[in-house]
């Protein structure tokens, strides 16, 4: 996982551009829904300003209750807006979430609606709890797919979502954690851990995902799975050593000793 910086075609909004790229999908929810639609948030590219032209609007809706009528309505507003992707959760369906999960659910997004808005912050323990629950998914992950060869579908598109999932879900929670800064960009975390080859190469690499993951796809049609063994093998390491280096450092960060990736 090596290579150049974030892609020259990934745009960075500002808070008046997602204001008028949302506006009017709030007003249809609101519309729609009044005091029912308790919290809206956008999360994914483009509120970690990595938005690419071609992206998609991710949303995520909290509701009172979730029935058959909800999910339709959500579906007729969702189909009125180009590249809008809403995923829907009902209050209970958010407090039944452990707090780590529910971290790592709500960490990185921005409100945008509602009246009820979820704390985004915890203490140290939350943070670690939310990176080493994303860590174990993507351990798990590569080594099934090591253990089968390779073999399953769409393996490339899956490491493509553990890679994603190794940048946002630990990568930029870790450095919040470390430095009480959540990175704007995939360009400020390549920065903050350039002296940690393993993390900055990862980082590297998430940011040409798509060739990457083309590249990839045309080799398995070939029949070659050397290069997608290799990379599940990479990604299997990083997520060991980030654990070690995070159960390493976390009483030292507690104790307010600054134990950095550096």
């Amino acid at each position: 996982m090596m290579g150049s910086s974030s892609s020259p075609n990934a745009l960075k909004p500002r808070p008046a551009t997602i204001h008028a790229m949302t506006a009017p999908i709030v007003g249809a929810l609101n519309a729609a829904f009044g005091d029912r639609l308790l919290s809206l948030y956008l999360y994914g590219s483009a509120a970690h300003c990595d938005m690419r032209p071609d992206s998609d609007i991710d949303l995520m809706a909290v509701f009172d209750n979730v029935d058959h009528p909800t999910l339709e309505q959500v579906r007729r507003i969702q189909h009125r807006f180009e590249k809008l992707s809403l995923s829907v959760y009902s209050l209970n369906n958010i407090r039944q979430y452990p707090t780590f999960r529910r971290y790592g659910l709500l960490n990185g997004t921005r409100h945008l609606a509602g009246p009820f808005c979820f704390a985004q912050t915890g203490g140290p323990s939350d943070n670690v709890n939310a990176i080493l629950n994303n860590l174990y998914t993507i351990r798990q992950v590569a080594r099934g797919y090591l253990v089968s060869g390779c073999y399953g579908q769409r393996a490339h598109y899956q490491l493509s979502l553990m890679v994603k999932l190794a940048d946002h879900g630990c990568l930029r929670p870790l450095q919040q954690w470390q430095s009480l800064h959540y990175p704007a960009n995939r360009n400020e975390a390549i920065a903050y851990f350039s002296d940690c080859g393993f993390a900055s190469s990862l980082l590297e690499h998430a940011s040409r995902l798509t060739q990457e993951e083309e590249a990839l796809r045309i080799q398995l049609m070939a029949g070659n799975r050397q290069a997608l063994t290799r990379q599940w093998l990479t990604l299997n390491t990083f997520a060991q050593r980030i654990e070690n280096l995070l159960r390493e450092n976390v009483t030292e960060k507690i104790n307010g000793i600054d134990a950095a990736c550096r």
